[in-house]
C-alpha cells in the first residue's frame, strides 16, 4: 500500500470504460490508483497517462464491497495520520456510492 496513490469509487478507469457488460456493477467496483516498482515493466494492470497504474476491482456482493471499502479507508486514513504511502486518499468518482 506504499506505493499506493488513492483508491477511486466507482468506474472511472480506462479499464472500466472499455469493459463490456460491467455497467451494471458501478455500485460494487473501485479501482487502487499506483505507482509501480519500475514504471517500466507492464505487470498487466491499467496504465494511466501520469505514470501510475490501476487495479480495477468489482465485488461479488454489496458486503463484500462494504468489508474492502471500509478497510480501505482504514488503511488511508492510517497513512494519512502516519504520512505512509504520500498521503493516500479515497475519491469518490462516478456514480458509485459512498459507503454510510
Amino acid at each position: 500500500m506504499q506505493r499506493a496513490k488513492f483508491i477511486r469509487i466507482g468506474q472511472s478507469t480506462k479499464a472500466f470504460r472499455r469493459a463490456k457488460n460491467v455497467r451494471q456493477f458501478e455500485k460494487l467496483s473501485f479501482s487502487i490508483v499506483y505507482r509501480p516498482d519500475n514504471p517500466e515493466e507492464d505487470g498487466g494492470m491499467e496504465e494511466m497517462d501520469d505514470g501510475f497504474e490501476t487495479l480495477d476491482l468489482i465485488c461479488k456482493s454489496r458486503d463484500e464491497y462494504i468489508v474492502w471499502i471500509t478497510g480501505l479507508q482504514t488503511l488511508v486514513s492510517g497513512a494519512r495520520d502516519s504520512q505512509v504511502g504520500g498521503g493516500m486518499k479515497l475519491e469518490e468518482v462516478g456514480s458509485g456510492d459512498p459507503v454510510t
